[in-house]
């Protein structure tokens, strides 16, 4: 009787303990979505209720988007071991130097203490989600547009900058387990963005070894002399990169030789000095510029590169204001350089994007009323006859007509209602030269030639009230017009020899770019740095810097 009972008493019990195990389970998710729901809880009421974390917060209200659109539920909470997303965020975060940017700025210090305490508790585990998310919101949206708004630091800044909703870029990141490739993806995909980026590499590098050796201050040094500071000049070409290593002859080490000149000719070159091989006080200045300013610089101009909305253009003039040049590129080499001259600091030249849509042969200058306010003005109540030594022309705004200078008693005269305009006629003396190049802005500055051609030898060309004026206009000229079905080169010549104004229309505009670069890698590989001349670096600087130091603040809390 026993015998025959017992394998089904064995298949009871294996019945049961499936049974147990099933309940078992239950009993385990249900634990587990009581924990979830716990967690949920206490993002929604930290969230809601906690000031100081919602200050310590970068992207608060993304933040908030975020949770609301997911209803306060975890994003980067794992049911079981470390979640690999949040681990890649974290690697993301200590790599953000390489960028020019700051981990604490996206609370890493805090994000790996945290980490390391691996507490259970719901509110802290619920406070590391929420600074998850905003550390990936910041420094995604970093990446993508900047870490500042650029109108906050230049007033003068006209290019649209595109802002993003990242909580949905975020949504997207975890749900299809992305989180690396999302961030990849945020930065320009110019390579003008990644050859600063290596720069930046190279340049820290040199100031984690201990930085580059002065030169110490003395008279003009020129090749072929011997100096108790070649040895110097020799060691900091060597440090930048300009030199390359080499075996020195015994007793030759005080000689300015001609490969140390040739050397020092591309330090001045990539510095925007004249290129002369000679150790004057400009050139000894740069050489002595730390190198931790000049890293400064790169990450500057690296955030600059983020301001700029995405987009390729297979053609587009180039002015870059702090070298005084102007490029026009086609598939991203330059077809087209010429010297320019930029306003001057206290008249300073905007940055904008437009397209250049027509060209003017022989224009009328029509006297701006700043100028006239800050310049003409007071020499006419020096000199009444100063408009007709300048071939300018008085003209009412009433429409009835011309009037001479010398009726009028300038002493008088308030510039915020003067009922005249002020017109230059084509001519020799004329302003703009023979031709200017029109683009829409409410800046209202344009392209121009110029009767002062003396001013374009000169290695640092600030003198403009604001628009840019051009060493080789007619080549500009004949660049424009020669997609053009009714017009070219020689059409133009006739047209200035015979005087009188013209607007040519193009019906290919071409996007023009006034831009502000004090750092940039050139076609050859070589990186440029220029001065500030505008004081824009300093200015963003100071922003970021204030930033970092608010950043730190917070993550220490």
């Amino acid at each position: 009787m026993i015998r025959h009972s017992t394998p089904h008493w064995r298949s009871l019990r294996h019945t049961l303990g499936l049974l147990l195990l099933t309940l078992g389970a239950a009993l385990a998710s249900g634990a587990q979505a009581l924990e979830l729901a716990a967690l949920n809880a206490a993002i929604s009421g930290l969230l809601q209720s906690d000031a100081r974390l919602g200050k310590a917060l970068v992207s608060r209200e993304e933040v908030l988007r975020f949770y609301q659109r997911r209803e306060y539920r975890a994003a980067w909470y794992a049911e079981y071991g470390p979640d690999l997303q949040r681990e890649e965020l974290i690697e993301a975060l200590r790599n953000a130097p390489l960028d020019g940017l700051t981990p604490s700025d996206y609370h890493l210090p805090r994000l790996q203490e945290a980490l390391e305490r691996k507490s259970q508790d719901p509110s802290a585990v619920a406070r590391l989600d929420i600074l998850l998310t905003d550390a990936f919101l910041s420094f995604a949206s970093a990446l993508r547009s900047g870490r500042v708004d650029p109108h906050t630091v230049d007033p003068e800044w006209d290019i649209r900058t595109n802002r993003y909703h990242m909580s949905e870029v975020l949504e997207y990141a975890l749900d299809h387990a992305a989180v690396v490739e999302v961030l990849r993806d945020m930065p320009p995909f110019q390579q003008g963005y990644y050859d600063l980026r290596d720069a930046l590499a190279r340049y820290q590098a040199i100031a984690d070894a201990g930085g580059w050796p002065l030169v110490a201050l003395g008279e003009t040094l020129r090749p072929g002399e011997r100096d108790p500071r070649v040895p110097q000049l020799r060691a900091r070409l060597l440090a930048g990169g300009e030199l390359p290593s080499v075996q020195l002859m015994e007793g030759e080490e005080s000689l300015f030789d001609p490969m140390l000149a040739d050397a020092l000719k591309r330090f001045q070159h990539n510095h925007g000095l004249v290129a002369d091989g000679v150790l004057g006080r400009g050139t000894l200045l740069a050489l002595n510029v730390p190198v931790e300013e000049r890293v400064r610089t790169l990450r500057v101009n690296l955030e600059r590169w983020r301001w700029l909305p995405r987009g390729y253009l297979d053609r587009y003039l180039l002015v870059n204001l702090t070298d005084f040049t102007l490029d026009v590129y086609e598939e991203g080499r330059s077809v087209l350089k010429m010297n320019v001259i930029v306003g001057r600091r206290d008249r300073q030249t905007p940055v904008l994007s437009s397209q250049i849509d027509a060209l003017v042969l022989n224009p009328n200058w029509y006297v701006p009323r700043s100028i006239f306010r800050r310049d003409i003005l007071p020499e006419l109540q020096k000199d009444p006859d100063y408009l007709k030594r300048k071939s300018i022309n008085l003209v009412a705004h009433d429409g009835s007509g011309e009037r001479s200078s010398t009726d009028i008693d300038w002493s008088q005269v308030n510039p915020r209602d003067f009922p005249y305009t002020l017109r230059q006629d084509p001519g020799e003396s004329n302003a703009l030269g023979v031709v200017k190049f029109t683009f829409p802005n409410r800046h209202e500055v344009y392209l121009h030639d110029t009767p002062t051609k003396t001013l374009f030898a000169k290695p640092v060309r600030a003198f403009s009230s604001g628009c840019v004026r051009l060493e080789e206009p007619l080549k500009l000229v004949e660049y424009l017009l020669r997609d053009e079905p009714d017009w070219d080169m020689s059409r133009a010549e006739a047209q200035l020899k015979a005087g009188g104004n013209r607007r040519v229309s193009l019906s290919r505009p071409l996007p023009v770019f006034l831009f502000y670069w004090t750092a940039w890698v050139d076609e050859d590989g070589q990186v440029q740095f220029r001065d500030d001349i505008y004081g824009r670096d300093r200015r963003l600087i100071e922003v970021l810097g204030r930033r970092d130091g608010q950043a730190v603040a917070l993550s220490s809390r």
